[in-house]
């Protein structure tokens, strides 16, 4: 047994016992001075010598005395602390330990960490700080950390631990002294307190709600990404910045009011705009509620931001659809207002002042015209105006441009389409000016037509923007549809009165055309003796033909051709009725309310004559039908001849009904009165889309009033009574 493996021994057996050794060897000299002997002699040549030191030790001097009974309670005070002490040399040796060092680092006993080195236990990772920390103590006799580090025990278990190291002497020799805390517990803790941060601030940050905390003084204490990423601000930016401060300056008081009825009263739900760091306005709904510690003391408060730009989008839309649901009702009523005048007026102007005068006096609306285009004087001229401002329809004389469509009426006439605009689009420069004069700020124009008719265009001008499709372009087109169809009406009954309109004979050459295709095809003359509307939209066309051997060819050529029958009338000309989906130049006539007096086809052309109303411009009358058929000539022009006598045109127009008088004419042009009849009542019932019964009580009301006007007669004034009459 070497002299340090002695000293061990005897420290076990007894720690107060005095230790002298005579070891020659240096190294283990000094090995057994770290063992605990508390005298080496080296080399000694007399045992005196040995017995001497023996004898000083035991009994020195009073002072070493003394020394030895501190060194003796210091060794009891580390050996029964909880807390891990270690002393070690200037080369990191442990020259002494105690029983918490041992279980730290997982050995039995203290001795079996003397003489071993600390830098076998520290991590490889912090080995620079400790020998640093070491030098610094033993070389310097400076205090150093406390500091932390990871160590590895024994069984490779990693530690972590706070290390106070303290300079120290060690029987003469300079030591460092450490004090050991093991944190590994606390760094767990630590740890799991961080990852449970991390997982609420991830949850938060998770949120589209902007989430945030504020001291008592409403200073923003913790945030989520949701607020940096509203705001813009960074979160350096945002660190104790006064919540306040991130509201709109009409908001602040706002604001301030309500942190302070949060803190004080626990909660509050309100509304508020955030600007951003870029300047954007952000409407949002906050809540705040206070929160307090757990003695209930006051601390700050939390609050909640939702972004409602989307809500509140939703509410001025629904307020804006409530809004045109109101204004689409009071449309509706006034549409149906202005049908109902439709039906009971008698003629165009009167038409035209009913429309006029309704929208002007309902609103929007403050001015509301009725114009064409006047192609003599190439201006649009107002046929019939209302509301207040017309003076300004003196800015509208100008010329049409043939390459551009400016003007709203010019564009509405020439697309056929219902047109809305600005007052201030600068295309309207030349009457600008005088529009804004008047406090318009909007303009509609909206075409008149009936099928393939058109009748004008009407105009309207609003003084506010709720003009700007205030009324849905399909409603305002079929306000237009409804006009062109009443002034058609009007047109058709004043083509049967006596009043002198006019006759015109044209001859068209277009080759599309119905008739002119027809008798090319057939290379033979074809007349037309009569053509009725159907209910479904076609129409029934009696012709006469002079040539009927290619008849049935050329009429399988034909798509518009759905079927054919044949009459024999005994002359030298076929009679045939066709029903035709597309007879383009009859209906064309119909729509723009002239009567189809005769029609007579030919190779490569067709003439016919018609009756115009009257009033009718011919001039206008013919460029319209220019417009749809190319190759049409104007032959000859004059009054048209009367067919019935004032009387009895007024006995027709007064006492039938339009159901009443078709019925009538229809049952007569389709042969119900002849023997046998041609039709019978249930034909001509399905041809005009209603039952037999209903065809029966129109037609025997028509023959009352018919009678009753064509049989009573006026009181004779030379009776005193005409009761008996």
């Amino acid at each position: 047994m070497d002299s340090p493996d002695f000293v061990r021994v005897v420290r076990l057996l007894d720690e107060n016992l005095t230790v002298v050794i005579a070891e020659s060897d240096e190294e283990r000299a000094r090995a057994a001075r770290v063992a605990g002997a508390d005298e080496v002699i080296s080399s000694p040549e007399k045992s005196g010598e040995i017995i001497a030191s023996l004898e000083e030790v035991a009994s020195g001097d009073e002072g070493y005395a003394e020394e030895l009974e501190s060194q003796r309670r210091y060794r009891e005070l580390v050996q029964s602390s909880p807390a891990p002490i270690n002393v070690f040399d200037k080369g990191g040796t442990i020259r002494y330990s105690n029983q918490a060092t041992a279980d730290l680092l997982e050995v039995d006993s203290p001795s079996e960490l003397i003489g071993r080195s600390i830098f076998d236990f520290i991590d490889t990772e912090h080995t620079d700080i400790a020998e640093e920390e070491v030098a610094r103590v033993i070389s310097a006799e400076e205090a150093a950390g406390p500091t932390q580090m990871r160590i590895v025990s024994e069984e490779g278990n990693e530690r972590h631990i706070q290390v106070s190291t303290a300079p120290g002497e060690l029987r003469g020799e300079a030591v460092g002294q450490a004090v050991v805390v093991d944190v590994t517990a606390l760094r767990e803790t630590e740890h799991d307190l961080r990852a449970e941060r991390q997982f609420v601030q991830d949850a938060l940050d998770a949120l589209d709600d902007i989430f945030f905390v504020t001291d008592r003084g409403g200073r923003l204490r913790r945030w989520n990404a949701a607020l940096s990423d509203v705001s813009g601000y960074s979160s350096s930016e945002l660190d104790e910045k006064a919540i306040v401060e991130l509201m709109s300056a009409a908001d602040e008081s706002h604001i301030s009011e309500a942190v302070v009825t949060a803190l004080e009263e626990g909660t509050v739900i309100t509304e508020a705009t955030l600007v951003s760091r870029s300047g954007k306005a952000i409407p949002l709904e906050i809540s705040l509620q206070q929160i307090t510690d757990t003695e209930g003391d006051l601390i700050g408060m939390v609050g909640i931001g939702r972004d409602i730009s989307d809500r509140r989008r939703r509410t001025q839309q629904l307020k804006a659809q409530r809004e045109q649901l109101s204004v689409l009702a009071q449309t509706n009523r006034l549409v149906r207002e202005i049908n109902a005048k439709l039906i009971r007026a008698s003629n165009r102007r009167e038409i035209e002042r009913v429309v006029c005068e309704q929208l002007a006096e309902a609103g929007p609306y403050e001015l509301a015209w009725i114009g064409d285009f006047n192609q003599a004087s190439e201006r649009f001229v107002p046929r019939t105006v209302a509301g207040e401002g017309e003076d300004f329809l003196d800015t509208l004389a100008s010329g049409i441009d043939t390459d551009t469509t400016r003007e709203p009426a010019e564009r509405a006439l020439r697309t056929g389409e219902v047109q809305f605009f600005s007052v201030s689009d600068p295309e309207f420069d030349r009457w600008q000016e005088a529009a804004e004069a008047r406090s318009f700020r909007t303009v509609t124009a909206i075409p008149i037509t009936y099928r393939s008719a058109t009748y004008g265009v009407l105009t309207l001008y609003a003084g506010t923007n709720d003009g700007q499709e205030v009324l849905k372009k399909d409603v305002l087109r079929e306000l237009g549809e409804s006009i062109g169809a009443a002034i058609n009406a009007t047109h058709r009954k004043q083509a049967l009165h006596p009043s002198p309109g006019t006759e015109l004979r044209i001859r068209i050459t277009d080759s599309t055309e119905f008739f002119v295709r027809f008798a090319t095809e057939l290379d033979s003359k074809v007349t037309l003796d009569k053509s009725t509307p159907q209910p479904d939209g076609t129409y029934s066309l009696q012709v006469s033909v002079a040539d009927s051997e290619r008849l049935s060819r050329v009429c399988n050529q034909f798509i518009s051709i759905e079927t054919r029958s044949r009459h024999e009338d005994g002359g030298d000309d076929i009679s045939v009725e066709l029903q035709v989906t597309d007879v383009g130049l009859v209906e064309w006539l119909a729509d723009h309310g002239s009567t189809l007096v005769g029609l007579t086809a030919y190779p490569e052309y067709c003439e016919i004559t018609a009756t115009t109303p009257p009033g009718t411009d011919s001039r206008a009358f013919v460029n319209q039908l220019k417009s749809s058929f190319g190759g049409v000539d104007l032959l000859a022009k004059k009054t048209a001849a009367s067919r019935l006598g004032p009387s009895s045109w007024d006995m027709i127009t007064k006492t039938l009904t339009n159901r009443q008088y078709e019925a009538l004419t229809t049952a007569y042009d389709e042969g119900y009165y002849e023997t046998p009849r041609r039709k019978s009542g249930t034909d001509i019932a399905d041809m005009m889309g209603i039952s037999a019964p209903t065809f029966g009580n129109h037609l025997r009301n028509a023959h009352r009033r018919i009678l009753e006007e064509v049989l009573a007669r006026p009181p004779d004034p030379s009776d005193e009574s005409t009761s008996d009459r």
